[in-house]
Formats: C-alpha cells, sequence, structure tokens
C-alpha cells in the first residue's frame, strides 16, 4: 500500500489538479495490484476515492501521514511516497519504504525506484484488507 502526501506529489507533477493526480495514482495502482491512501491538506466536500484509492483530506497532511505511520503495524506491506524530510525520518524509524515525490514514476511500463524488497510484497488476504480497512476508517473518522 502507498501512503502519498499528496500536494507533495502533485507539485511535482503536471497535473493541473488533484483529481488528475489521483486518477494517474489509481491507473498506477491498479496496473500493479496496489492500493493507496492520499493525504491533501484542507477539506473536500466531495469523494475522491477510487477503486484503488482512498482520499483523506485533513487539516495538517503532515500530520496526518505522521499519524497513519504511527499506526501502521505491517511496514513491510507500506510505501510512503514524499520528500518532506520530517516525515521521510519517521517512516524509516518505522522501516517504511520511501520514494522521493521527484522520483516517482508513474508509468506502468517503468520500474518505481525504491528498495527491491518491495517488488516480493504479497498482496495481503481479505482478513489482512478487512482489518486493514477497518483501522483505516476508524482513523478517517476521528478527523484528523
Amino acid at each position: 500500500m502507498y501512503l502519498i502526501d499528496g500536494y507533495n506529489l502533485l507539485y511535482q507533477t503536471d497535473f493541473p489538479e488533484k483529481e488528475g493526480l489521483i486518477n494517474a495514482v489509481n491507473e498506477f495502482c491498479r496496473t500493479r495490484r496496489k492500493t493507496a491512501i492520499i493525504i491533501f491538506d484542507g477539506r473536500c466536500p466531495h469523494d475522491l476515492n477510487t477503486n484503488f484509492v482512498q482520499v483523506i483530506f485533513t487539516g495538517d497532511a503532515d500530520d496526518g501521514i505522521a499519524r497513519l505511520i504511527d499506526k501502521c503495524d505491517n511496514p513491510s506491506m507500506y510505501v510512503l511516497v514524499t520528500s518532506d524530510k520530517e516525515i521521510r525520518y519517521l517512516a524509516r524509524q518505522k522501516k517504511i519504504k520511501c520514494i522521493k515525490s521527484e522520483e516517482f514514476n508513474f508509468s506502468a511500463s517503468k520500474p518505481v525506484p525504491i528498495d527491491p524488497d518491495e517488488q516480493a510484497t504479497f498482496f495481503m488476504t481479505d482478513s489482512e484488507v478487512k482489518k486493514q480497512l477497518k483501522e483505516f476508517n476508524n482513523f478517517e473518522n476521528k478527523n484528523i
């Protein structure tokens, strides 16, 4: 699962708005059979979730990402996408793999510059998916 610092990645792309970024991440995840959570600063009046991407809006994305990192019980299944040094430091402390936003590659045909272990990550079982969704839904409902 990819944890993505929304505006941090958006500003490294040519997408004019967040919906383009969300669609590109959705396609990226679909082709790789992965999921993602994109965390943006601020609020949004409508649901931007897709089949493979959960979109969370919070007052401060860095704080929201830090809370998600803190809640990660299986760090090997996560990849953080951000160039924020403090957030990357927190992730590395939890042994979560990191990709700088400027190095993230949306192309399905080109490899993503991450640790080789990530490619060997197996998909979650149905029970693991249910547990993670429950955990993140509880997290989302606490108004981070």
